[in-house]
Order: structure tokens, then sequence, then C-alpha cells
């Protein structure tokens, strides 16, 4: 009998969706396997997890009904021609969590009609808090939607994006964690710099940002230097992210 989630990858993404499958209880350890180059990771991820490994690419993706790509993009074409024929043979659904790789690229570099779910998760998955939008291209079925939506739910919330708009959500939605963390970090720094503790400054920072954030309308803000230095960073990172 298949496994339910393989994992080709076992980095910082990677270990925070297994962690977060498994701690939600909504997947068992039993459920999922995982193969990476690095076995030091794939040792480490085994042994907190319950999780099983491969011994290669080629086992993964017979064992598993489900293969989630958690490699960087420069690793995708090589990975992909080589077991794009097995993945079309094992009717394989393929969740790609790569940046800047679409759908019908994807699908080119396997070479084959498979279904594919397109992801983009944040740094927040670590906390089991992300914000992921997902898209997905026409061979997907009513029962693998589900299944990547249970698993995207494992380690926070998911959107439906229209694909001409992921490289604008991996931009806003994608960024904005890091940002949110280095103003926190620079206003918590004028608290301790006046006597309060790290922690003190910190927490009181994340208060009001969280208030501050709940209480938003969609009044137009003053166009000062600080927007325009993050809206140029975030249209760094779009181009980025439109150029892969």
């Amino acid at each position: 009998m298949k496994k339910t989630v393989g994992f080709i990858g076992a980095g910082n993404m990677a270990s925070a969706i297994v962690h977060g499958m498994v701690n939600s209880g909504s997947f068992t350890g039993e459920e999922i396997e995982i193969f990476d180059k690095d076995e030091a990771k794939v040792r480490t991820l085994c042994e907190k997890t319950g999780v099983s490994a491969a011994k290669d690419n080629a086992q993964l993706i017979k064992d598993c009904g489900c293969i989630v790509l958690a490699v960087k993009p420069n690793a995708l074409p090589e990975l992909l021609k080589e077991n794009g024929e097995t993945m079309a043979d094992e009717n394989t659904f393929v969740i790609s969590i790569a940046a800047g790789q679409s759908t019908e690229r994807l699908k080119n570099m396997i070479g084959f009609d498979v279904p594919i779910v397109r992801v983009m998760p944040n740094v927040n998955a670590l906390a089991g808090q992300a914000i992921s939008g997902y898209t997905k291209n026409e061979f997907v079925s009513e029962e693998q939607l589900s299944l990547a939506k249970k698993l995207l739910g494992c380690f926070g919330k998911c959107v439906a994006i229209d694909e001409s708009l992921f490289s604008v959500f991996s931009a806003v939605a994608g960024c904005s964690p890091a940002y949110v963390y280095l103003f926190a970090n620079a206003l918590s720094s004028v608290g301790v710099r006046d006597g309060m503790t790290k922690q003190e400054s910190l927490k009181l920072v994340c208060e009001q940002m969280k208030e501050t954030c709940e209480s938003l309308t969609d009044g137009e803000p003053e166009n000062g230097e600080l927007e325009k230095i993050v809206k140029k960073a975030l249209q760094a990172a779009y181009d980025k992210d439109a150029g892969m």
C-alpha cells in the first residue's frame, strides 16, 4: 500500500511542513516518506517525527501517491527529467513549493501530463502560521486538491491564487514576515536602549502591531520614505520570482 505523501528535499521548509503535518494529527509519521542527499537532515527529521526515509527519489515516487518537490529550483530540471516517466507510470500527484516555477514549466520538465499543485508558503510555516497561496493545473482531481489543502492546513492557512498573480503573492505574502520581524526588532531596540528587557519590549511591540493590524482600514496611507523603501524591495522580490 502506498504512503500518502513523499518529500523530495528535507530542508527548513520541508521540515516545517512535515512537523506541522505530524503535530497537527492530520497525518501520521507512517504516512510520510522523505529523501534528501543530505543524510544527516533525513536522519534528524525521521527521529523527530517518525517518518521513514527512501533510499532514492525513484523509490520515493514508487512508494508515495503524492510527491512534494521541496528542492531549489535549479535542481528541478535534472531531477524531473530523470524521474518523469516514473511519475507518469505511478500516476503521481505533484505538489511543488519551488519558487518561480509555473505548473506549465513543471509539467514540461516532467515531460508528461501529471496533476500539479503549485504552492508558495512563507517562513511563518516554521511557527505553524503560514499563509500559503496555491494554484493547480487541469489534471488535478477534487480528491487531490482536497489532499493538498489538508496538507497546507497543517501549518497555517491557504488561499487559491490565479497563477498570473503568483509572483505578486510571493513578493507580498512571502516577504512580509521578514519585514515585520525587522520592524518589530527595530522598535523593540529602543525599549532596550532605555531600560526594558528585550523580552518586555518585543512583547509590547508585537501586541501593539497585532492590535494595529486588526484595526487597519482601507484608507490611503501617506507615501513616506519607509513606504518607498518597502515598495522598492518588494518590486525586487517580484522581479526575481517572475524571472526564474
